[in-house]
């Protein structure tokens, strides 16, 4: 049974009464970026929403509700990106009209708000649950504007349809008409609705059997979960968009709660000095020249950007992809969601597990596709453009290639396909790199971009948001105009909350870059060194070196594999790695179990990446990771900490990591 269908359920009033309450009394984790993700605390968002709603039935007669009663129902979700308890919270209170003899109709997990006005008509476009990818049997879903569109501005243009297309989305517009009576044949219909549209239209319209969703700005109501599932909905919004930022929900919820206060105004920042400073630091950061005539793009988070960069490539005839076989599962996920969609899209992989060496493996990826070995099924030729997206550093091995033999692998590859190629780099664990510099003294003509998700170091972790830069060459150049494009169509572009963040925080990223670094190395070779006390091993640090660091590649987070206890079993062995992270976690001062990195927040975080941020990587990929059965740790520190501290946790962890082992192994001997 649903966990949502329940009596007792809060009201639409007591909804509204509380809203003031939780303002009042938010707890600042939830404002953050990055949320605790232990088994404990991280819930999920159904199990979130049900501990809210019990919370305000609980609490409608009070005047009050305490910060600590707020934290005692969870986390929703551990990343913004993803989803916050703050958005969550506010689709909670967006269902809250909706119900009928005690139950609700539409449920807080058909809800899903947005920070783009455009992706909720793009999520239920190209929903997997109902359209296939390449042809036959696909729906259309027709948009129907009852009350006119906005302003008479309907939001796709012909130009936008026909992009459009190319992810099979198959779509309609009627502006000024209603869903006829019987509604449509074979398809979707949606009605789309104007900001400050009374609930009790809003409630007929989600009652009306040929109503199958409805939208209103920045959020998408979903009536008929048959034809559209909610499931697929949140996938497309964690890899190609995200939810409404902190600031715009809680100006939201104040909205929702007809409270008029104005405590939590709708976020606004316009100032175009700071704007052009923090365009021209990212140009900087990247190592290229500034340019105002080609500003970088800026988008709320780091995934949409790189949707944007694929969708600008699709539009361009369509491109084969290399990209690394553990690269984030984020990264992974959009790809293959892209790839399934797109006919002129295709993902190859190199590996560069354990020892393997990063330029050797890309080498041998791109001679392979050189021969057209591989290929999906149905593409017979290679598509105009190849890209080469690569990590530097990689994530969570920290190995950085020789930029000299990746161009060189790249113009070789060239002159046998006679194929156009782009350099995409993830400066993402070292902004500060200048890589395109490093790119062009190499090889000037080779068209390149940076791709940076600032939710780290940039932003200091105050907000997320990603940036793509183009090199000096014309051709990216161009395709950087088009990326822009796209961000204006799908309407994935930064908010006004975030550049306010972004434009205050920037500077200094090279000094936190460095000093995050230095703090990383200490506590590194600390671990290290008790590892070798501990079992008389040698453990190897995936790290960048002291010699990448000196050209800037100073990554503030480094990976490993424990030594397996002596004795153990594969049981044993397959939860060694957590049971570490957990042991360091006990110490919530100075440890934080989450999936993130680069923050100024005096937090190290601890994360096993093959069941965190690398969810979507194949089971097989991530297994070639383990040494003697036992996953990678990663630890990413912060700019600052009690350093003395931190190491004595780290210290007494692999102490009791491996008497806890021990003790475990001469247990299930006895029972054996």
């Amino acid at each position: 049974m649903d966990i949502l269908d329940n009596m007792g359920l809060p009201t639409h009033n007591e909804m509204q009464a509380f809203i003031p309450k939780l303002l009042d009394s938010m707890p600042y984790e939830w404002k953050g970026t990055t949320f605790n993700n232990s088994a404990e605390i991280y819930h999920g968002r159904e199990k979130f929403i049900a501990n809210l709603q019990k919370l305000i039935t609980e609490k409608k007669n009070t005047k009050e509700v305490s910060s600590t009663e707020l934290s005692s129902i969870g986390n929703a979700e551990d990343y913004l990106r993803v989803a916050t308890n703050v958005c969550t919270a506010l689709e909670t209170a967006l269902a809250s009209p909706f119900q009928k003899d005690g139950k609700q109709y539409i449920k807080p997990t058909q809800v899903f708000t947005w920070s783009s006005t455009k992706m909720p008509f793009v999520g239920v476009m190209i929903e997997d649950g109902r359209v296939k990818a390449k042809g036959g049997d696909e729906a259309t879903v027709h948009f129907f504007f009852p009350d006119g569109a906005d302003g008479g501005i309907l939001p796709f243009s012909e130009e936008d349809k026909e992009l459009l297309s190319k992810l099979a989305a198959r779509f309609e517009m009627h502006n000024n008409k209603s869903v006829p009576e019987e509604g449509v044949k074979d398809g979707i219909a949606v009605v789309v609705k104007g900001e400050g549209t009374p609930t009790e239209n809003n409630a007929k319209l989600l009652q009306n059997e040929v109503v199958d969703a409805v939208i209103t700005p920045c959020v998408l109501y979903i009536r008929n979960t048959e034809k559209i599932n909610p499931a697929n909905i949140l996938v497309i919004r964690k890899r190609m968009a995200t939810p409404t930022t902190t600031p715009m929900s809680m100006y939201m919820l104040e909205q929702a709660s007809n409270s008029g206060e104005g405590k939590h105004p709708r976020p606004e920042f316009n100032n175009s000095e700071k704007e052009a400073d923090f365009y021209a630091h990212l140009q900087e950061l990247s190592g290229t020249a500034r340019n105002p005539d080609c500003n970088p793009v800026v988008f709320t988070a780091g995934l949409p950007c790189i949707c944007a960069v694929y969708y600008a490539l699709i539009e361009q005839g369509g491109a084969d992809l290399v990209m690394c076989s553990t690269a984030y599962g984020g990264s992974s996920q959009v790809t293959d969601l892209l790839r399934e969609r797109a006919g002129t899209f295709s993902k190859h992989t190199f590996h560069i597990q354990g020892d393997a060496i990063i330029d050797e493996s890309i080498s041998f990826a791109l001679d392979k596709l050189a021969m057209k070995e591989g290929l999906p099924a149905g593409q017979t030729d290679l598509f105009p453009t190849t890209v080469l997206f690569v990590e530097i550093p990689t994530n969570p091995d920290m190995k950085v290639p020789d930029i000299g033999k990746v161009v060189s692998a790249l113009a070789k590859y060239k002159e046998a396909t006679g194929k156009k190629v782009l350099l995409l780099v993830d400066t993402t664990f070292a902004p500060a790199s200048k890589v395109l510099q490093k790119v062009k003294e190499k090889a000037p003509e080779l068209e390149a971009m940076v791709f940076i998700s600032m939710s780290k170091s940039v932003s200091r972790g105050i907000t997320t948001a990603g940036a793509v830069i183009a090199n000096h060459t014309p051709g990216s150049k161009a395709l950087c105009q088009r990326v822009r494009f796209v961000s204006k169509m799908l309407d994935t572009c930064a908010k006004p909350d975030q550049m306010e963040r972004l434009c205050n925080n920037h500077r200094g990223a090279e000094e936190r870059c460095k000093l995050a670094y230095e703090l990383a190395k200490d506590v590194g070779e600390v671990l290290v060194k008790q590892v070798k006390k501990s079992t008389g091993q040698d453990m190897k640090l995936a790290f960048v070196s002291p010699a990448n660091a000196k050209l800037d590649f100073t990554s503030s987070t480094f990976s490993f594999n424990l030594p397996s206890p002596p004795k153990a079993t594969s049981k044993v062995n397959e939860e060694f790695a957590q049971k570490f992270v957990d042991l360091l976690c006990l110490h919530p001062t100075y440890m934080k179990p989450c999936v993130s990195f680069g923050q100024d927040n005096d937090l190290v975080y601890c994360t096993v990446p093959a069941t965190s941020t690398q969810g979507a990587i194949s089971a097989e990929d991530k297994a070639k990771q383990a040494r003697g059965g036992v996953q990678l740790v990663r630890l990413s520190f912060p700019v600052k900490i009690a350093a003395d501290k931190v190491r004595k946790i780290v210290r007494n962890a692999v102490i009791l990591a491996y008497h806890h082992a021990a003790e475990e192994i001469e247990e299930l001997e006895r029972e054996s």
